[in-house]
């Protein structure tokens, strides 16, 4: 019989399984946000704001960071260094650029072979910024204007001034004040609004002052505070507010009965502080010249012969000169001739050439009363009823023509409203002579000494009349 046996072996080995990393893990931050604070400026530059740090679980290049600032860095103001995650401010922090903050996305990436395959997470850094007051308060111009303004007027509105801070809080808040160019203290600002206009109480005058350079200064509330000023110019409008007035009457001329017609006379003069049409000037003849034997050149006031003249008929003319201004809403100057006889009895009235003087007040009622009075060096002599406008010599006075180096009183007449309006006129009264002297020798005696027995019509002896 065969027999066979079958012999079973066995053997063993150790089998080492690598696992190779597969890029499966996203970065991760431990925070969510990075909060700082700083105060802006210039010692910023270089601070470090935060410094971020991510996780990858993964290994070797996939579990290797590296950071980057992706977003929210104004005007490149901050830098990351790529490996350590430390964020540093490379330009001064300015809370008017940032609106008082910087909101940084901060991303960590791995360095997965495979760009593709790589893997990001973010974070954000959130950089408060607080507000120094770095910023001046600044208007659009450095001159505003010239702007309009018409005299008279109380309280008109001028211009409405702004200046921009973009600081925050005190330090933006910007207050007005008027800091040159208003002496007399006619105009105000609104310290928040920055209105300017002329004050309420004050009418401009074109005539004292025509045109204004305000200093108007804005100034913030920060400490220390900063400022800045505008210049607004005002140019103040006429209106006919002052009647002509005559320079150079009374006048006394004479001319030559055998002058030929348009020969010159004489030249009125006259002037008015408003300008412009308010200042144009016409001349008239407006009483006294009888059978029109002068007339005058209405823009010249030259006075000329307008006819043959003759002494034996008229030997003296009393021409009263009227001026107006601007045609379309004048004002008039007249002069008014007054001629009194010396030694006129107390309580007297003034005889006016061309009055009576009389004023026209346009108001209606109460309003259009009007109230006279005499304004003078010599109202001892003269006075007015208030009512009537009549001119008497004063109770008590004494005029005596011999008493005056120049015969001629200068007066002004005023009529006034209820409500404190006035306007005058200018007043010369003449004094004229009156036979109220005797001759008077001088001196009193003569005494002539002759020889005795001269004979008849030998000697002349002249005794002139006595002055």
């Amino acid at each position: 019989m065969f027999f066979s046996s079958l012999l079973l072996t066995q053997t063993s080995t150790t089998i080492y399984v690598h696992v190779v990393d597969e890029n499966d893990n996203a970065p991760e931050f431990p925070e969510e946000e990075y909060v700082t604070v700083l105060s802006e400026g210039p010692e910023t530059v270089g601070a470090t704001i935060a410094t971020v740090t991510a996780v990858d679980p993964d290994e070797g290049l996939n579990g290797t960071l590296r950071y980057a600032i992706a977003g929210g860095n104004l005007i490149q103001t901050f830098n990351i260094n790529s490996i350590t995650g430390r964020i540093t401010a490379v330009k001064e922090l300015d809370f008017e650029i940032s609106n008082g903050h910087y909101a940084l996305v901060v991303t960590a990436t791995d360095q997965c072979p495979q760009p593709a395959l790589r893997l990001t997470s973010s974070t954000t850094v959130l950089v408060n910024v607080l507000d120094v007051n770095d910023v001046t308060p600044t208007f659009p111009r450095a001159y505003e204007g010239p702007f309009e303004v018409t005299e008279g007027q109380p309280g008109p509105r001028v211009w409405t001034l702004r200046a921009s801070d973009e600081d925050s809080g005190l330090n933006g808040k910007v207050e007005y004040s008027i800091t040159g160019g208003d002496p007399q203290n006619e105009f105000m600002v609104s310290p928040v609004e920055g209105e300017l206009r002329v004050r309420k109480d004050v009418e401009l005058d074109r005539e004292t002052t025509a045109f204004y350079n305000i200093t108007v200064t804005a100034r913030d509330l920060g400490t220390p505070s900063r400022n800045s000023s505008v210049v607004v110019g005002i140019r103040v409008q006429d209106i006919n507010d002052n009647n002509p007035v005559l320079l150079n009457l009374p006048f006394n001329t004479s001319v030559s009965e055998g002058a030929s017609i348009h020969t010159p006379v004489a030249r009125v003069r006259a002037r008015d502080a408003d300008n412009g049409r308010n200042a144009l000037l016409t001349y008239n003849i407006t009483a006294g010249n009888k059978d029109g034997a002068f007339y005058i050149i209405d823009t010249t006031g030259v006075v000329q012969v307008n006819r043959r003249l003759d002494r034996e008929r008229v030997a003296e003319y009393r021409l009263t000169i009227t001026v107006k201004d601007n045609p379309e809403n004048h004002r008039i100057a007249r002069r008014y001739l007054s001629y009194v006889l010396s030694r006129k009895l107390k309580g007297s009235t003034v005889a006016v050439l061309n009055g009576p003087v009389l004023a026209e007040d346009k108001d209606i009622g109460p309003n259009a009363v009007v109230k006279y009075r005499l304004l003078g060096a010599r109202v001892d002599l003269f006075s007015v009823d208030a009512n009537t406008g009549v001119i008497y010599v004063q109770q008590g006075a004494k005029l005596d023509r011999e008493a005056f180096q120049e015969p001629r009183v200068e007066l002004f007449l005023v009529g006034e409203d209820v409500g404190g309006l006035n306007s005058s006129v200018p007043l010369t009264v003449t004094i004229l002579d009156q036979n109220d002297n005797p001759p008077v020798f001088s001196p009193s005696t003569f005494s002539v000494r002759l020889p005795e027995n001269s004979p008849t019509g030998s000697y002349d002896l002249y005794i002139y009349p006595p002055v």
